[in-house]
C-alpha cells in the first residue's frame, strides 16, 4: 500500500505540473529539475537563516564584552582608595614662616645679615638704617656720585699695548667681577662705569680673557689724550682697576677651553690676592631668575672654593626686574642664612654680610655698587685729596 500511495502522489504532482505548463510557458520548470531547484531554494533560506543567527550572536557577544569592560572599569574605580572631599581644607595649615636672617638697610637694594649686626656691647652696635645712607632717592633720582666716580672716568687697558701681557705692578687696588655665563656681568659693569666698554652679547661665554678697566682722574685722562696712543696708557695713573673675569658653567666653547678658563681664573685670583696683595674684593654675581631653586651646583662650588681660598666676596643678584619681589627676598634670606652658618662654624668668613640686588635695565642698585667700589679704592689711595682738588 505504501508503494502504491507514493506512486499515486508522484502521478498527481506530475499531472499538476503538466496542467500548469501551458500557463507558465517557457518559464516552466522541467520535471527532472523540479526537486533540485526546490532543494536549492531551501538550502538558500537555511544559509541566510544561519548567517543572520550568527550575526545576532556576534552582536550579543560584543555587547557582552562592552558590558564587561565597563563593569571592570567601574570595579577598578570603586576599588581605588580616594581621600574624602575637601580634605585639604581639613588639614591644619602651619603658619610658621621660615626665620628671617635679612635686615634692610637705608637702600632698598642692599640687605645685611642679621647675625652681622649682633654685638654684645650696645654702644658698638650698628644701626642698619645708617648703612648706605649716602644714597638719596628722594631727590627724584638725582643721585650724588661717589668722589672717585665723580672726578674720574674708566678706561680700557689693553693687555698688549698698555699692560704688555702682564698684570699691573703698581699696587693699585683691584675689584673683580665673576659669575656664570649669561648672568649679565658685562652689562652690569658697563652700568657701573657709565660707558659701554665691555663686550655684551646674547651668546654666553664671550668674555674669554680677564679684561682690566682703570678708573683714571679726568684731568689725567685729558692730558693723555694729547699724547700718542701708540705709547699706551700708564697703569700708574689709575686709582683702581675693575677686572672682568671669564664666566663659568655655560660658555658655548669646547670643554678643554672652558677648563683652561677656570684654571686661569683661579690662578689669577690666588696670585692677585695672596701674592700681589692687590685684590680687595670679588663680586660674585647670581642670576635672580633662578627663583626658588637658588644657586646651582657650579655656584655652590665657586662659593666653597672662595671660602677655602680665603678670598673675600660679595654676592650680587642680577636681573632682579625679571622676577617678583618675594622670590628675590627669599634668595636674599638664603644667602644671609649661609653667612650666619659660616660665621657660626668658622672664625673668618670670606662671604660679606651684604647682599646687593641689581638690574642693569632698570638701573637698580648700581649706585650702591659704586659706593662699595669707591670704599675699596679709597681705603688704599692716599692721594685722593690731591685728585679731588
Amino acid at each position: 500500500m505504501s508503494k502504491l500511495y507514493s506512486a499515486v502522489q508522484r502521478v498527481t504532482s506530475a499531472t499538476k505540473y503538466y496542467n500548469c505548463a501551458h500557463i507558465l510557458g517557457p518559464y516552466s520548470i522541467p520535471s527532472d529539475q523540479l526537486c533540485s531547484k526546490m532543494l536549492a531554494r531551501c538550502h538558500g533560506r537555511r544559509f541566510l537563516a544561519t548567517k543572520r543567527r550568527r550575526q545576532r550572536s556576534a552582536t550579543k557577544k560584543t555587547a557582552n564584552t562592552k558590558g564587561t569592560t565597563q563593569n571592570r572599569k567601574k570595579a577598578q574605580k570603586t576599588n581605588v582608595i580616594r581621600p574624602p572631599k575637601n580634605y585639604l581644607e581639613k588639614i591644619p595649615k602651619s603658619r610658621s614662616a621660615p626665620p628671617a636672617f635679612l635686615v634692610s638697610t637705608a637702600s632698598p637694594y642692599v640687605y645685611i645679615s642679621q647675625t652681622a649686626l649682633e654685638c654684645e656691647d650696645e654702644e658698638e652696635a650698628i644701626d642698619p638704617a645708617t648703612l648706605f645712607s649716602e644714597v638719596a632717592y628722594e631727590d627724584h633720582g638725582n643721585l650724588t656720585l661717589p668722589p672717585l666716580f665723580a672726578y674720574g672716568d674708566f678706561e680700557y687697558f689693553s693687555p698688549k699695548t698698555d699692560l704688555g701681557y702682564n698684570y699691573p705692578t703698581d699696587g693699585r687696588p683691584e675689584i673683580a667681577f665673576l659669575g656664570r655665563s649669561n648672568v649679565g656681568k658685562s652689562s652690569l659693569i658697563n652700568s657701573i662705569m657709565r660707558k659701554k666698554l665691555c663686550l655684551t652679547s646674547r651668546t654666553p661665554g664671550r668674555t674669554q680673557l680677564p679684561y682690566y678697566y682703570g678708573l683714571v682722574p679726568k684731568k689725567v685722562s685729558a692730558q693723555k689724550q694729547e699724547h700718542d696712543r701708540s705709547k699706551g696708557k700708564d697703569p700708574k695713573s689709575a686709582q683702581g682697576f675693575i677686572i672682568d673675569l671669564p664666566g663659568y658653567g655655560y660658555g658655548r666653547a669646547p670643554t678643554h677651553i672652558t677648563e683652561d678658563w677656570q684654571k686661569d681664573t683661579q690662578d689669577l685670583l690666588m696670585h692677585r690676592r695672596h701674592e700681589a696683595g692687590v685684590l680687595r674684593r670679588l663680586f660674585l654675581l647670581m642670576d635672580a631668575r633662578r627663583g626658588m631653586d637658588g644657586p646651582n651646583e657650579h655656584d655652590r662650588i665657586i662659593m666653597r672654593w672662595l671660602d677655602d681660598a680665603k678670598i673675600p666676596f660679595t654676592i650680587v643678584l642680577t636681573k632682579a626686574d625679571r622676577v617678583s619681589v618675594p622670590i628675590v627676598v627669599k634668595q636674599v634670606n638664603d644667602f644671609c642664612l649661609r653667612f650666619s652658618s659660616q660665621q657660626h662654624h668658622h672664625t673668618t668668613v670670606a662671604q660679606s654680610p651684604f647682599i646687593h640686588v641689581t638690574s642693569s635695565m632698570q638701573n637698580w642698585g648700581i649706585h650702591e655698587l659704586m659706593v662699595s667700589i669707591d670704599a675699596e679704592f679709597c681705603a688704599e689711595n692716599d692721594e685722593d685729596e690731591s685728585i679731588l682738588e
